[in-house]
């Protein structure tokens, strides 16, 4: 718990360090943080740097007293509440009047009694305290009440203890009742099945923190879909769970769209463009019959059908790159040792000019939270576009394999080709985008590629930037991609 911060003003060092010192020496010493202000207007310097949790402030000062400080905080909106004690040697009825018209919430006579003060700050941080909790409550349950999302409140025996107006909205009850009755699983599973089946057997106990509630297609409503987080908190002695719904159903929906458009490109392009080329490799093998015009025609051609069988290709990487991060995950995960072989593979393919891959024989043993395919797609598209924007298509790549923190693996590509302009950085991470001053189409590929990258990363829990070297021309990729946890659980690895 913070500690009660406790502004003091008073202009008397001595009477200052007695306040200290009563306070200092108190049982509840180790909850206080002590600050000091000599006179009026420091005062109300340190009360706006600090907000204090209590202001313990002297009447009788030179130019601004005790009471025109009092009025001003008062006045201020984020001091307004601030409870104020003033402390005067002035025991007469007026003087108190003053006080409490100034704003006042408490008086301390002088000379201080040791256990006078100890008793009203304990009291009064007590008293603010539970103020503030309950402020803060009421904005948070405000804040719940008009929330799109459904939020239940359950104990360890599934006992529904709250529920907002969504929450019952959800159960299909009715939102005037005062709380739902019965068990949270009762309640659901009147119209939704749950999924995945296995993870919510034991529930609320088990381990599963994130789950899905389904409530299947009819003939007069599509599918709806409810994604639960349920996040585990003590209240005295008792285990409570604070639940989630969200309804996911458009984000399911869009996936379900994804994967019917990419099968969909697969068929109606694929097909079409192998057809396409392999005609094209029938009429090159008889180039020797043809004009020179029919030739470059053909060339042309070819060209083109290629850079269109590329672009398919991108779309689908794009669109696949969820699947394909799951599947690293059930799969294990890239294992760092295998990253000698995969970028030897995919340089000689590219034909670059250098590739350095530095990476510590402690981190090799390390599996990704990505698949393999994931790993080769994502190193193929970064060094691909370091050859495709070096001035002699010859870059000179560097990969430096870092340990970063909270369980992530840190990787930065550098390359030796051109430098980025703020725009392109900021943007080159966006689908379609292409780093080109006009879009001539000069420039080969959808814009897909750090966009697959991007995809790849953020779906496995990662990170990525791009910036220029701060050295020469230019840039670097950064990634920060987790370790897979199902090797983490296997190998018994905590940490880096």
């Amino acid at each position: 718990m913070a500690k009660s911060k406790i502004l003091i003003v008073d202009d008397n060092l001595i009477a200052r360090n007695v306040v200290k010192g009563i306070l200092t020496h108190s049982q509840h010493s180790e909850d206080y943080e002590l600050s000091f202000a000599t006179n009026g207007m420091e005062a109300i310097e340190k009360a706006a740097e600090l907000t204090p949790d209590l202001i313990i402030l002297d009447v009788m000062m030179p130019d601004l007293d005790g009471f025109e400080v009092c009025r001003y905080l008062r006045d201020v909106p984020r001091l307004a509440e601030v409870p104020i004690v003033l402390v005067t040697a002035l025991d007469d009825k007026d003087s108190r009047l003053e006080g409490i018209n100034a704003g006042a919430d408490d008086f301390i006579t002088k000379p201080v009694d040791e256990a006078e003060l100890i008793a009203r700050v304990h009291t009064i941080i007590r008293l603010n305290r539970y103020r503030r909790l309950h402020a803060e409550r009421a904005r948070f349950e405000w804040v719940i009440a008009q929330s799109e999302d459904g939020y239940v409140v359950i104990n360890d025996q599934d006992q529904v203890l709250y529920a907002n107006h969504q929450a019952f909205i959800f159960f299909g009850s009715d939102p005037q009742e005062e709380r739902p009755l019965g068990n949270f699983l009762d309640l659901v599973r009147k119209q939704y099945k749950y999924e995945p089946a296995q993870d919510w057997q034991s529930w609320p106990l088990g381990q599963m923190n994130i789950g899905y509630l389904v409530r299947p297609e009819t003939a007069l409503a599509n599918a709806f879909w409810i994604q639960i987080t349920k996040h585990e908190y003590i209240v005295g002695s008792e285990i409570q769970y604070l639940v989630r719904m969200q309804n996911v159903t458009q984000q399911m929906n869009t996936q379900r769209d994804m994967q019917t458009f990419r099968s969909t490109v697969m068929h109606k392009l694929r097909t079409p463009l192998t057809v396409l080329l392999t005609s094209l490799q029938l009429l090159e093998m008889d180039a020797d019959k043809m004009t020179p015009e029919m030739v470059e025609a053909m060339s042309y051609i070819s060209q083109s059908a290629n850079n269109l069988e590329s672009d398919v290709e991108d779309m689908l990487k794009f669109l696949q790159a969820p699947m394909v991060v799951r599947s690293g995950e059930l799969g294990g995960g890239f294992c760092l040792e295998s990253l000698d072989l995969l970028t030897s593979q995919i340089y000689q393919r590219l034909e670059l000019n250098s590739l350095q891959v530095i990476c510590p024989e402690n981190l090799k043993s390390f599996h990704l939270k990505l698949s393999e395919e994931a790993m080769e797609w994502l190193l193929w598209e970064i060094l691909e576009n370091a050859k495709k924007f070096h001035p002699q298509q010859l870059p000179n790549v560097e990969i430096v394999i870092t340990s970063s923190n909270e369980n992530k693996i840190s990787i930065k590509i550098s390359d030796d080709g051109v430098l980025l302009s703020p725009e392109q950085i900021s943007q080159a991470w966006l689908p379609f985008y292409q780093g080109e001053k006009d879009f001539t189409g000069s420039v080969k590929g959808m814009g897909l590629g750090l966009s697959t990258i991007a995809a790849l990363v953020w779906e496995a829990g990662g990170n990525c930037s791009l910036y220029n070297r701060e050295y020469g021309p230019g840039v670097v990729v950064a990634l920060t991609i987790p370790i897979s946890s199902s090797v983490e659980e296997r190998d018994g690895t905590n940490g880096i």
